[in-house]
This record gives structure tokens, C-alpha cells and sequence, in this order.
């Protein structure tokens, strides 16, 4: 079946009949216009319009290309190659997790607690696309910001998009859990997003998720499903500077769990709610005061 000419709604009506099968339909009409967008550089105003809008031969190839890849339950990110976060378009493939709407929430909320004029020496742990230390460096030029990851694919892509974004970050090749490759000095803040989802739950994710994304990048043993935020405490008690913050994501089946970690290592510790309600973050800081809560 090919599109039945060759304007932007016939390439959105094509984009119809092939994604029948899929379960959110409601999401359809913002996946037309990112491949229109992403792909081809079509802006609002046109694709209000589509029948106005005439694409070449080998745009409409391209175009049948990546709706069969969605339809095949492929990430739209990964068809694209582009993701959005926090105001900007990180380059994305199979090696790096999509970075999450969530993800950004915690960014945001990093971002509000300390003022620009601040200069902060600041890691990030699992970085994957580097969405974490590239949006914090962009937002605060003064800030020194590095960040590990175990995957020498994750790490390269990282690279491509602190170059993209203009954000010097200095990133490293190192293991969270044995410590090795991580980097010498101190940190005013310890960033994080580590695996959390236990391998019992890969039963309720989503299929686009399951068979697509980096496996190393989300899942931990059931044994021990706190297994990288036991590391973090420890790293963090080691090493941040007197009066240093961690941020962490969280599972919030294991949010309590996961704060007892850093409370036992001398931390308050606050846990934040994203937008639907759950424990998804954790903030931790060495204080002068016995209480282990943060306000």
C-alpha cells in the first residue's frame, strides 16, 4: 500500500491506516506532526494545512519507512533519532533510554533549589544521552559538571549532544557498582538516574519499552532492587563536600527503601512526588541539625 498522493495529509492519512493497531490512539495526531517535523522540518503552520504541503519521492519513502517502524511498536525516538527534553533536542538511539518526562521534573526541581550565580562542582551517575549534566550546564554555565556511565555507546552518544548544545561536560567510562573509572575530587552535587524497574515488573511494561531500550539501562534484580542507590549512599558519604546535595530518581515501589540508604549514611533526606503523585525523587544533604528529614 503506498500513500495516495503526495501531500502531507496523504502522508498522514497513510500514517492512519497503518497505525490502526496501535493502543493509544489518542497519541497519533502529536506522532504525525513530530515525524513531520523531525523528518522534514515541517512547522505548525504548515501542518495545519497538509493538503497544501507536497513532499518529494524520496520524502514519502522515507516517511513509509518510519510509520512501519512505529507500527512495528518501535520507539518514535528512535525512528527520529531525536528526543525532546527540557527545551531541547537530544540525539537519541538503542544504546540510551528515552529520557522521561519525570526525568525532567527532577532536573526542574535541581534547577529551582539553587540559584544561578551559584557555582557548584556537579556528577551525574548513569548518564546514558547525557540529558542530565547537558541540560544542567546549558542552564548553569558556571556550573563544572561531569558524568560516568557504564556503556562506552551510551557514553559517545552523550558526547554528540553536549557538543550539539554547547555544554562542556567531562564524561567518563566508569562502573557505579565496582567504582572503578570514576572520577577523582569532591562534588557539591551528586546526580542521578540509575536502573530501578526490578525484573518482576517486566511483565507490565509496554512493549515499545521492553523490546526496544537498553535493558542495562532499567532493570535490576529482584534481590536487590536498591542495589545502585546502596552505591550512591556510600559514594556520597565519601565524597561530597561538606553541606552537598544528591538528587536522585526513584522507583516509588522502593522510594522508602531507597531513603533508609541515605539516612543511614547521615543524609535528611526528603522524598518529592512527580505529577502523578508518586515518590519518584529523592534529596539528600549532609546538615548541622540531628533530623534526618529535609523541609
Amino acid at each position: 500500500m503506498l500513500p495516495k498522493g503526495n501531500t502531507l495529509k496523504d502522508l498522514f492519512d497513510y500514517a492512519d491506516i497503518k497505525w490502526h493497531a496501535l493502543a493509544d490512539g489518542s497519541e497519533k495526531p502529536a506522532m504525525k506532526d513530530i515525524l513531520a517535523e523531525d523528518l522534514f522540518g515541517i512547522q505548525a503552520a504548515q501542518r495545519r494545512q497538509p493538503e497544501t504541503v507536497r513532499l518529494t519521492e524520496s520524502q514519502i519513502l522515507v516517511w513509509m519507512r518510519a510509520v512501519k517502524r512505529i507500527a512495528a511498536q518501535e520507539p518514535l525516538q528512535y525512528v527520529t533519532g531525536l528526543a525532546a527534553f527540557y527545551g531541547l533536542l537530544f540525539d537519541v538511539n538503542p544504546s540510551v533510554l528515552i529520557p522521561r518526562p519525570e526525568t525532567e521534573e527532577m532536573v526542574d526541581l535541581i534547577l529551582r533549589r539553587f540559584a544561578p550565580e551559584t557555582s557548584l562542582h556537579v556528577i551525574d551517575f548513569c548518564t546514558g544521552s547525557g540529558c542530565i549534566p547537558v541540560t544542567l550546564k546549558k542552564q548553569r554555565p558556571g556550573w563544572q559538571v561531569q558524568a560516568t556511565d557504564i556503556s562506552a555507546a551510551a557514553l559517545d552518544t552523550a558526547r554528540i549532544n553536549a557538543v550539539k548544545h554547547g555544554a562542556p561536560v567531562d564524561f567518563f567510562m566508569g562502573d557505579l557498582l565496582t567504582g572503578s573509572g570514576v572520577p577523582e575530587g569532591r562534588w557539591d552535587l551528586l546526580v542521578s538516574n540509575p536502573p530501578y524497574v526490578a525484573q518482576s515488573e517486566e511483565k507490565d511494561m509496554a512493549p515499545h519499552v521492553l523490546n526496544h531500550e537498553p535493558h542495562l539501562a532499567l532493570f535490576v534484580p529482584d534481590r536487590d532492587a536498591v542495589m545502585f542507590y546502596r552505591r550512591l549512599a556510600a559514594i556520597a558519604a565519601e565524597r561530597l563536600n561538606p553541606g552537598g546535595s544528591v538528587w536522585t530518581e526513584l522507583n516509588p515501589l522502593h522510594a522508602d527503601e531507597s531513603a533508609a540508604l541515605f539516612r543511614d549514611k547521615g543524609f535528611a533526606v526528603r522524598l518529592h512526588r512527580d505529577l502523578s503523585g508518586k515518590d519518584r525523587f529523592l534529596e539528600a544533604r549532609h546538615t548541622d541539625t540531628h533530623s534526618n528529614e529535609l523541609h
